[in-house]
């Protein structure tokens, strides 16, 4: 049993995106990595405007922009749109056996002190 676990390792070079470190004097790191559900590319941020401008023929994308802006409405519309991209991109990646896996929220890692 053991020996069929390791060889399912060996065999898939999956890893999930790490965190980066903070800069000195900054809170926040924004280093998110998000795949579009249309066109199936990597955007560091602003998945929502990449989804907007790129994508405004697309029906779903023109029910979100129908909304209110900073609505709850419009804003968990375009968080399924980028869930449902970033889920595509996992299960291609899991099919493939390699590439990076998007998880939906990063802890950052504690040192042992």
């Amino acid at each position: 049993m053991l020996k069929q676990s390791v060889d399912t390792a060996v065999k898939y070079n999956v890893s999930l995106s790490q965190k980066r470190k903070r800069k000195p004097g900054c809170k926040l790191t924004y280093d998110k990595m998000h795949y579009c559900i249309f066109c199936g590319v990597q955007i560091r941020s602003k998945i929502s405007r990449h989804l907007t401008n790129v994508h405004s023929d697309e029906v779903t994308i023109q029910e979100g922009l129908l909304l209110p802006e900073r609505s709850s409405q419009r804003r968990s519309k375009l968080q399924k749109l980028v869930n449902d991209g970033n889920f595509k991109h996992n299960i291609n990646a899991i099919e493939k056996g390699r590439g990076k896996i998007v998880v939906g929220k990063r802890g950052t890692l504690k040192s042992a002190s």
